[in-house]
């Protein structure tokens, strides 16, 4: 395969303005999507859903730019170094068509994971080496009896003299056609539950001694190859085996933590790209005397999808930089990421559905793209781990939480400052910050109780509210209150109403949502603080007034609508993004 040189793509270089430069250079290569002769094409890429056809070609062109090598860690030769570059990059890509985003190589970087969590350093030099190369690896992990619920998984690998005997059949696996490789999640024991589990590194020989199971047919992402694979006494030898026998739940545990994270974020730029269709028709409807995007009720309806669409960018890159500064925190950060921003996106993906009216549901003409678009994008939700276990994930914690967030709420209505909290904070939220090399061996299964976010919202607040306020300010400190409450009240209910009870019930998942949405909400407002007077950043003087803030808090507190004003600005920014051919995104990408 044709890959370029390490040397001949940027590689990444600290801080943010470098990686916008990367990203620039990558949208230059890709070109606009617009033109049936760029590498990435609408036309093509409906074409290639329409046939359900593998996009080859397109893969080619990626690799030889080098973008396989943002899989691999610098220190193995790879790209990867700060998260929030991979998924600024891969933004790019799903913004044009999430299939190909989807199909190219995120399979191969889950595969990958565990090999880079717990691999044994000739494990990780081999694979590094498939990957660096352009070579792909697919991750067999999930069981079509079975889903999510991998501790019942019944694909074995029994021990045997030379090493290992696979039987049992594996379901939709991406890319298996493609691969030279597999990461196998199999049952090694009968006897201890949660340490029976083993995770193996197959090579394409061992994937031949099965059977690929035909092609499944899905609504989204239709020119990705999903499908089955088959093993019934298949051999591996015992340096297949990924960390210690026992320990795979545990890793796979850890290691998709990386996943969620990343995964969301990538794909907040299909909303982008819906929100940019919706705006190019209003722009050129005529209603009512006028263009259809000067009617309030339009320009409202745009500022709510604007509004979701920020507010998910917030989540999403604040948790890609918390896996670095704060690893072992990632659990629930994870967890709340991969279930709030799917469900916030999927909002903004109907609102935008209504604004485009009949032009959404067409297969062809200037906007057929959009359903396909709409198709794929439902697939986010549900690939990895659903919304409901990722609410699990979160349940299993909130009892720790609740303990825990109650004594740091005690001790900070006393103190003024956590000097080292503060920092971390600063670290995470402060986008043009270098941040830490990532450590793959702190990630934790557990959180602990700890939560840096809504633990730590009392004592930012605090900052705020002794500065001079104006109105906007003092609007987003009355905001402040109502999470700081609603933190308060959360933690009480948990600890006198629901510890105790089954928590399988609807009451711990509701409150897992309303942990999830005080979370993104506080990530926001982090995110305004420590940026509003950041100049190495080009962003928008109603995001550094505070203006975004007070309509993303009010929307996700559910206080009430946008006001007129408020909406009117927003959609002026928006409208003059789209002339001017830039993201709505918080980092101002020109696109090709």
């Amino acid at each position: 395969m044709n890959v370029t040189e390490k040397n001949s793509a940027l590689v990444f270089i600290s801080p943010w303005g470098q990686k916008r430069e990367v990203v620039n250079r990558f949208e230059d290569y890709l070109g606009s999507p617009n033109h049936i002769d760029s590498l990435i094409s609408f036309e093509k890429s409906l074409d290639l859903d329409e046939q359900q056809c593998i996009p080859e070609h397109e893969y080619a062109a990626l690799n030889k730019w080098g973008l396989c090598r943002y899989f691999v860690p610098e220190r193995l030769d790879g790209n990867l170094r700060d998260f929030d570059e991979m998924v600024m990059l891969f933004r790019s890509i799903f913004r044009r068509d999430p299939a190909i985003a989807v199909g190219y190589g995120l399979s191969s970087f889950m595969a990958c994971l565990p090999i880079w969590c717990s691999g044994s350093n000739v494990l990780q030099q081999r694979v590094a080496r498939i990957i660096n190369q352009g070579g792909v690896i697919s991750v067999a992990f999930h069981e079509k009896d079975h889903g999510n619920d991998v501790l019942r998984n019944e694909f074995t690998a029994v021990p045997v003299e030379s090493g290992f005997s696979l039987s049992g059949e594996k379901w939709l696996i991406n890319n298996l056609s493609r691969a030279v490789g597999a990461t196998v999640f199999a049952k090694t024991d009968d006897r201890i539950q949660g340490k029976n589990y083993s995770m193996f590194f197959l090579e394409k020989s061992n994937l031949d001694d099965g059977a690929h199971v035909d092609r499944i047919k899905t609504v989204g992402v239709r020119a990705c190859h999903l499908s089955g694979w088959a093993a019934k006494n298949v051999d591996v030898s015992n340096d297949s085996l990924i960390g210690e026998l026992g320990q795979g739940f545990e890793i796979s545990g850890k290691a998709f933590q990386i996943s969620r994270t990343v995964l969301p974020g990538m794909t907040v730029a299909i909303a982008d790209t819906a929100l940019r269709m919706a705006v190019d028709f209003l722009e050129s409807r005529k209603l009512y005397g006028d263009q259809a995007i000067a009617l309030p009720l339009v320009q409202r309806d745009v500022a709510n999808v604007f509004v979701d669409l920020i507010s998910a960018d917030c989540l999403t890159l604040a948790t890609a930089r918390l896996a670095q500064v704060a690893p072992q925190e990632l659990s629930l950060a994870s967890a709340i990421t991969k279930y709030w921003v799917p469900t916030t996106i999927g909002r903004c993906m109907d609102a935008t559905s209504v604004l485009l009216g009949a032009r959404h549901y067409l297969r062809k003409g200037k906007y057929g793209y959009f359903q396909k678009l709409m198709r794929d994008a439902s697939v986010v939700s549900i690939v990895h781990a659903s919304p409901g276990v990722c609410l699990g994930l979160i349940v299993q914690q909130l009892r720790q939480l609740s303990m825990y967030g109650q004594e740091k709420q005690a001790q900070y209505a006393g103190e003024d400052v956590d000097i080292a909290q503060e920092s971390k904070l600063q670290s995470i939220f402060c986008l043009s910050d270098p941040l830490p090399a990532f450590d793959y061996e702190a990630l934790s299964l557990n959180n602990r109780g700890r939560d840096i976010i809504l633990q730590s919202f009392a004592l930012v607040d605090r900052r705020l509210a002794q500065e001079e306020l104006n109105q906007t300010t003092t609007e987003i400190c009355e905001l402040n209150k109502q999470i700081s409450n609603a933190y308060d009240d959360l933690l009480a209910d948990i600890s006198e109403k629901l510890i105790g009870t089954d928590m399988r019930s609807p009451q711990w998942f509701d409150a897992a949502k309303r942990y999830s949405e005080l979370y993104a909400a506080a990530c926001c407002f982090y995110t305004w603080y420590y940026n509003r007077a950041n100049g190495q950043i080009e962003f928008d003087a109603a995001f550094r007034s505070g203006e975004w803030l007070a309509g993303m808090l009010n929307t996700i507190l559910q206080t009430g609508p946008i006001e007129r004003d408020e909406y009117e600005n927003i959609t002026a920014y928006v409208r003059r993004c789209y002339q001017d051919n830039k993201t709505f995104l918080l980092m101002p990408i020109r696109y090709s």
